[in-house]
């Protein structure tokens, strides 16, 4: 037995894939780990309604029905949720600060449904979400205010994880304790803009002329 204990911390040593996993920084820290779990669980969330659409409609069209469905998540609500699918692998890889791709990735969104608007607009019309993309996007005025509240939201969630990678426990987020009030705020002022918004759409579409109040 103590031969083994010997033969295991010899540095020449090969160490498996799973000791190797489990001494990494990103499952040793609490905080990391916390980020971690996010990524796993929004990307099989990804997955899952991918294959569901693309069982639906295609690879094709259901991969770029996703695509917009991943948008719609990017810049209608005001958590980092959709844009840590690219944040935080590129955190991992690069050590660039999830804020500053977040910034890209909302570049790229606005990007492919400006594409989309200009050349495939139809696509829209897939599924009830990616059509109230669309319906936000083609009314400016009230509408994009639920944009600017999400951007608010967005970046403010995305300095929290950027936090959860630069500290290992949580009692040291020092930037959350400060700043998880007003974020509670923003989040709550968006509720209150989606429902508008729901209310809106559904009245438009369904040919219902009822006031709100």
């Amino acid at each position: 037995m103590g031969n083994r204990s010997i033969l295991q911390k010899l540095p020449w040593r090969k160490r498996s894939g799973i000791e190797r996993l489990k001494t990494h920084e990103v499952v040793r820290h609490e905080t990391k780990r916390k980020a971690l779990f996010k990524f796993i669980g929004v990307l099989s969330l990804v997955i899952i309604y991918w294959g569901y659409i693309s069982y639906r409609y295609g690879t094709s069209l259901g991969s770029y029905v996703t695509l917009l469905t991943w948008s719609l998540f990017v810049l209608c609500t005001p958590i980092a949720s959709a844009g840590l699918l690219v944040d935080f692998p590129v955190r991992l890889l690069t050590k660039m600060r999830m804020f500053h791709v977040e910034a890209m990735v909302w570049a790229f969104a606005l990007s492919v449904n400006a594409f989309t608007l200009a050349a495939h607009p139809s696509i829209y019309d897939a599924t009830v979400l990616v059509s109230m993309l669309r319906f936000i996007l083609i009314n400016p005025m009230p509408y994009w205010s639920i944009m600017f509240v999400s951007a608010a939201g967005t970046f403010i969630s995305i300095r929290f994880a950027d936090e959860l990678m630069d500290v290992r426990h949580e009692k040291h987020r020092a930037y959350y304790l400060m700043h998880e009030g007003k974020h509670t705020l923003i989040v709550f002022a968006f509720m209150i803009l989606a429902i508008v918004l729901a209310y809106s759409y559904i009245m438009q579409n369904f040919g219902i002329n009822a006031p709100m109040f």
